[in-house]
């Protein structure tokens, strides 16, 4: 009989499965609490493998305080990510969810394309989302495809290639092979730039060798197609036209906020 209660106490004891308690500090309040000590405490067990709860406070913080803690985490991110892709920070948080327009619905269209081809952007105002929508884009498809992405202004990219003019460390080509090999391209604002043959010369490299490579670009401008060919020639604007085109209406939206 003692034998019995024993295998019983024994299996009993088997069945359950301890966890050491661990010391957490809330992401919220920052402050520190102690998640128990047996499966039940935690989400869910898979794989031998104990899996946290989410890491809020439940006596000491709301679920809609860590939900906004969440939101402030995920802006962070968006920063992070756009960063290290050339956004700065007034459009790193610029998704196709906060885009107000149908035209993301296009862009959405060309970018899942099988082979995604150059997309161009278009607008005869300032202000009304073609670097929004480039922006967007640029993250729609990072988000699918392996490979280095960048978003760079042009006239910020003509200065880095003419900083090389004195530099025994980057050629000119150099700069120009490191942009034509990204996955994905935005060139923002064409066209601000002051024109010369020198800048002519740099975008039509830049988007020939990505055209002949497959890689597409996304370029946004304030000129029409007559103002482009005018400013940069046929050879150009056949490249940026080679592809998609959006034409983006309405009003500044800066003015409006």
């Amino acid at each position: 009989m003692d034998n019995k209660i024993s295998k019983t106490i024994k299996s009993m004891f088997n069945n359950i499965e301890v966890v050491d308690e661990k010391e957490v500090i809330c992401l919220c309040c920052k402050k520190k609490y102690t998640i128990s000590g047996t499966r039940d405490n935690y989400d869910y067990y898979f794989d031998s493998n104990y899996y946290l709860p989410e890491k809020y406070c439940s006596l000491k913080c709301s679920k809609s305080d860590y939900n906004n803690y969440r939101l402030r985490r995920r802006k962070e991110e968006h920063i992070d990510y756009a960063e290290s892709i050339g956004v700065g920070k007034r459009h790193s948080v610029n998704t196709f969810d906060n885009f107000d327009g149908e035209e993301k619905t296009l862009a959405k269209k060309y970018l899942d394309n099988i082979q995604v081809e150059n997309v161009l952007i278009q607008s005869q105002n300032t202000g009304n989302g073609k670097t929004h929508l480039a922006v967007a884009s640029l993250k729609y498809f990072g988000q699918k495809n392996i490979g280095k992405h960048q978003f760079i202004n042009f006239t910020n990219l003509m200065m880095k290639i003419k900083s090389t003019f004195e530099s025994l460390e980057y050629s000119e080509i150099d700069i120009i092979k490191k942009y034509v090999n990204y996955e994905m391209l935005v060139i923002d604002d064409i066209g601000a730039d002051k024109v010369s043959d020198y800048n002519k010369q740099v975008l039509y490299l830049i988007l020939n060798d990505r055209y002949e490579s497959l890689k597409p670009t996304i370029a946004t401008t304030n000129l029409s197609s007559i103002e482009i060919e005018q400013a940069y020639g046929r050879r150009v604007l056949s490249r940026l036209i080679s592809g998609n085109v959006i034409i983006l209406n309405g009003k500044d939206r800066r003015g409006n906020k």
